[in-house]
């Protein structure tokens, strides 16, 4: 079964507060419930004034830390995280959860599936944390796009992994489990 998680995309203006809270708001009314999870469009972000500015607007969770153009570990890791702020010498509430596999880096079904299972075998043998990214216009086309094929043959494929979570589950378990 297929996961999702409803995030704010922060899109044009991805260092203003106000319009942060403006698309959160507009999110939260058009969803009917609490949206606490982020990923900038893009990954458009600045450390660790992005985390603090997510932090005031009460999420809880982040996804921003990955590669634009490219795919694997940036931070080194696929274990979430809370950022610490070495400016005001504290960690700050905010769950990242590494951002490992995002469907812009390749078009072909067969490499898709290949680098998101080899990525899946990596982050398995540590226990860690798979975060993908497809984008919803993939959805458009689904049948006739080769990411749609690779999106299907990986909900397949990742079974074995019992990897489907979405972030906010993730980072519930995780606050839970890591608690001190």
């Amino acid at each position: 079964m297929a996961t999702k998680s409803v995030c704010i995309p922060v899109d044009t203006k991805p260092f203003d507060k106000g319009h942060l809270i403006n698309q959160q708001r507009n999110l939260e009314h058009a969803l009917g419930k609490t949206v606490n999870v982020l990923r900038n469009h893009h990954l458009l972000v600045h450390y660790p004034d992005s985390w603090k500015m997510a932090e005031a607007c009460g999420v809880s969770v982040c996804s921003n830390v990955g590669w634009r153009s490219g795919n694997g570990f940036r931070a080194g890791t696929c274990w979430p995280y809370h950022p610490f702020d070495i400016h005001a010498d504290r960690q700050l509430n905010i769950l990242e959860i590494p951002m490992i596999y995002m469907d812009n880096a390749n078009d072909a079904e067969s490499e898709i599936v290949r680098e998101v299972l080899s990525l899946a075998n990596e982050v398995s043998l540590v226990h860690g944390v798979l975060t993908i990214n497809f984008h919803t216009h993939i959805f458009e086309t689904f049948d006739l796009s080769s990411k749609g094929a690779a999106y299907k043959d990986l909900l397949e494929g990742l079974k074995k992994y019992n990897f489907l979570n979405t972030e906010d589950i993730v980072g519930n378990l995780w606050n839970v489990n890591n608690a001190c």
